[in-house]
């Protein structure tokens, strides 16, 4: 596995997300009502997110940076 998430040839196809723990977390929850991960080719790491079967259409929304508890 690669050590920096940023060497990886195919981070192209990585899904973005928010940094940090707490933002990270909160969005994955949501993310994972609709969505899935699978692993990267290039790192192995499961980086890159698929609709879940009957979910085709639906789009992952990014969250801010602000305050995830209002």
């Amino acid at each position: 596995m690669l050590t920096d998430i940023k060497d990886c040839p195919n981070i192209k196809e990585h899904t973005p997300c928010p940094e940090g723990y707490i933002h990270w977390h909160s969005w994955a929850n949501e993310a994972s009502k609709t969505h899935r991960q699978i692993r990267c080719s290039g790192c192995n790491r499961y980086s890159i997110w698929v609709p879940r079967k009957g979910h085709e259409d639906a789009e992952l929304k990014s969250i801010s940076k602000g305050c995830l508890t209002c």
